[in-house]
């Protein structure tokens, strides 16, 4: 028969009861002004707020050079005290990603929009300038 000590029940206790005190949250895209922004959320109820804003920042610039850019911070909220139920040292970020292969591909996809709309835009003057020389000819 298996015999559990309490001291090993404690030490799994404790070990739930820490790890449900850190809370990191996916990094999450955010869609505002036609700017693809990021916001990530990091708590901690063990660790000062200098350490989770650190980890959080962290996070967010690892995540952008995965993305072959530059993490910028758009803004920052970080949780003041007390520190009660709840309210654990925390931060969230918002940031973009300079440089980003996606923000390369977005800036791409603009300018061949530009590129079709001016396009358009020159084949209806020609389309015009001949149908004006038409009339002048007497044709129409």
């Amino acid at each position: 028969m298996l015999k559990i000590s309490s001291s090993s029940i404690l030490a799994v206790a404790i070990t739930f009861f820490i790890s449900g005190c850190t809370q990191s949250s996916q990094i999450i895209k955010v869609e505002k002004d036609n700017v693809e922004q990021y916001k990530i959320f990091e708590q901690s109820l063990f660790e000062d707020t200098t350490d989770v804003a650190k980890r959080a920042t962290s996070r967010a610039s690892k995540f952008c050079s995965d993305l072959n850019g530059e993490m910028e911070i758009i803004s920052e909220h970080t949780n003041k005290p007390p520190y009660i139920i709840d309210n654990y040292p925390g931060t969230e970020i918002i940031f973009i990603c300079k440089g980003s292969d996606k923000e390369r591909i977005v800036e791409r996809k603009a300018e061949n929009e530009n590129s079709e709309k001016l396009s358009l835009r020159k084949d209806k003057y020609e389309n015009l300038t001949a149908i004006k020389r038409l009339l002048d000819d007497g044709t129409l």
